[in-house]
């Protein structure tokens, strides 16, 4: 037992003439010449319909048309003349008033959301904020494979659900260890939230932190203590890397079984009773409420002193599970002991 540590229109020109004007704008313009401005009447006339030719052909300009630019202005109105569209850019414009040409929208920059994309995505739920098994590349809930570390950043309120009300008696300080993660969720507002195992009473405590609170970090290892075999396995990524012999909880304080995590770790002095490595969980012994001075928390040691007695395999412990030293040792080393805290315990 272990002691607390604690996102161009073109504007057609409304234009026309009178028939008259438009017979004498066909003798007098060059071939290929733009037509001066229009008349507001002559606008009236082009919106009712066509405007009739004047009778006969008109006598083509003699020789050849003026030299220089064409008269300033913009283009008369009408259906176009046959042959080759002129050349040049389009005349600049605001967009014309009315309903917008029919076919196809118009593109926008690449990447640009539809209109109202934003808008219907703002509450939607993130893919990382779904509830799922964890993955080496998303949080979720522990899986033999892979599991996730949070750590609060700053104080923060522990919640009963994501974006519920406080959980009564409970916050976590910006040193507080890490701690294993249970789940991801959402609030309504679309916020991510991540579940925590707790250190404290009861064994299956746990809370809900914002996301922007915490610093989350993928963790492939996971121990397994089976009290049918007694023994202790170290995964990663769901491969064995080490497994040894174990001493449990005898009958009368038995070793909890369940899902824990690693709490805190330190080193011991090798001689002593809890040997060269003390580990512990967020698991309690649900049969001592105080032991040794402590709070009754359950921990993987290493063996010395007065512990060498009980032969490893047998089942005569407070509930701690003690391991020898030089397997412990390598437990400790093989994960490394600043990545301990927060790594997912299976105590079957």
């Amino acid at each position: 037992m272990a002691r607390a540590s604690s996102g161009w229109w073109r504007r057609p020109v409304a234009a026309g003439f009178t028939s008259a004007a438009l017979a004498l704008a066909l003798i007098l313009a060059p071939t290929g010449a733009a037509a001066g401005p229009t008349s507001a009447a002559g606008s009236a006339s082009a919106a009712a319909g066509p405007v009739p030719a004047a009778a006969g052909p008109a006598p083509a300009a003699a020789g050849p048309p003026a030299a220089g630019p064409p008269a300033a202005g913009p283009p008369a109105a009408g259906p176009p003349a046959a042959g080759a569209p002129a050349a040049g850019p389009p005349a600049a414009g605001p967009p014309a008033a009315g309903p917008p040409a029919a076919g196809p929208p118009a593109a926008g920059p690449p990447g640009a959301p539809a209109a109202g994309a934003a808008a219907r995505s703002s509450g939607r739920r993130t893919p990382s904020c779904r509830a799922r098994p964890a993955t080496a590349a998303v949080p979720g809930w522990p899986t033999a494979r892979a599991a996730w570390r949070a750590q609060p950043q700053r104080r923060v309120p522990l919640r009963v659900a994501p974006g519920g009300r406080e959980r009564r008696g409970s916050g976590l300080d910006g040193d507080a260890p890490w701690l294993l993660v249970l789940a991801t969720g959402a609030d309504r507002r679309g916020g991510c939230w991540v579940r925590v195992r707790l250190p404290g009473r009861p064994n299956d405590a746990a809370g809900w932190l914002p996301r922007s609170a915490v610093a989350l970090q993928p963790t492939p290892w996971r121990i397994e203590v089976s009290r049918a075999a007694r023994t202790i396995t170290l995964t990663r990524a769901g491969r064995r890397a080490a497994v040894a012999r174990v001493v449990i909880g005898k009958p009368s304080t038995r070793t909890p079984g369940g899902l824990f995590a690693v709490f805190n770790a330190w080193p011991n002095p090798p001689r002593d009773f809890s040997g060269t490595w003390i580990v512990a969980l967020t698991a309690h012994s649900r049969a001592l409420r105080r032991f040794d001075g402590g709070e009754g928390r359950i921990a993987i040691h290493g063996r010395g002193g007065a512990s060498l007695v009980d032969p490893l395999g047998s089942a005569r412990s407070h509930g701690c599970v003690r391991v020898a030293n030089g397997d412990l040792d390598r437990i400790v080393r093989t994960v490394g002991w600043a990545r301990l805290s927060g790594t997912p315990v299976r105590i079957r």
